[in-house]
């Protein structure tokens, strides 16, 4: 019909996939605070592959950190 506006261009879509999206950063955010956490407060996790782990995950909260200023 023309006229007539796609459902992805008038938003109604936008919102609930906005929200989708952020919940992924944030679930992202939590779980790479709990590697970390677990592994600074156990010192029987303190190994060089959990070093690596720890890297990982705070090389991932800089790009999640990125992410959230998109959104």
């Amino acid at each position: 019909m023309p006229g007539t506006m796609s459902l992805w261009t008038n938003g109604s879509r936008a919102v609930p996939v906005g929200m989708l999206l952020a919940s992924f950063i944030a679930f992202a955010i939590v779980g790479n605070l709990l590697v970390i956490l677990s592994v600074v407060c156990n010192r029987h996790l303190r190994t060089p592959t959990n070093y690596f782990i720890i890297n990982l995950a705070i090389a991932d909260l800089g790009i999640k950190n990125n992410d959230a200023g998109v959104l």
